[in-house]
């Protein structure tokens, strides 16, 4: 099993290679900022790397941090990094105790992109994970709650 600073590395090197640059194109494009024996211990693993170092990289790979630690997130923990989509005509089908809250997150995640003329959702990973943080359960579950009720009301369609 792979640590958490492999799967980092692995992400880095990629961003890195994606660009064609090597260890020692890094450390003069970059003025000097990082060093080719520091680069790569990072990804080799051998070298933890702070947050603020890694957002730091990542810009300077031109790729948002956010997006980069999603990929690491999403080697070590693939089935909590799912994307589901909801037909939201089906959440009026679920459970009161389960419906409100549902509700409620995935309008504001709507509000939020400024998408509210819409019959469907795609819940991006990270709100699965904030989903289930406010149902109190975790992310698989969520998942499998909604796509529980979906597979349901698709037989009761047929």
């Amino acid at each position: 099993m792979e640590t958490f600073a492999q799967v980092v590395g692995q992400v880095l090197r990629k961003a890195r290679l994606d660009r064609g640059l090597t260890l020692d194109d890094v450390w003069l494009r970059s003025a000097g900022r990082f060093k080719p024996s520091s680069v790569g211990g990072y990804e080799r693993g051998e070298r933890s790397i702070s947050l603020d170092r890694f957002c730091l990289l990542a810009a300077f790979y031109a790729i948002p941090a956010d997006r980069m630690l999603a990929q690491v997130l999403e080697q070590v923990n693939p089935e909590g990094r799912e994307q589901l989509v909801i037909d939201l005509n089906e959440l009026t089908k679920l459970q009161s105790s389960d419906a409100g809250w549902v509700s409620e997150y995935i309008n504001d995640v709507l509000t939020e992109r400024g998408d509210l003329v819409t019959d469907v959702v795609t819940l991006r990973s990270g709100d699965v994970e904030a989903l289930g943080l406010l149902g109190g359960i975790k992310s698989p579950a969520v998942i499998d709650k909604l796509r529980s009720k979906e597979a349901r009301t698709r037989k009761e369609d047929a």
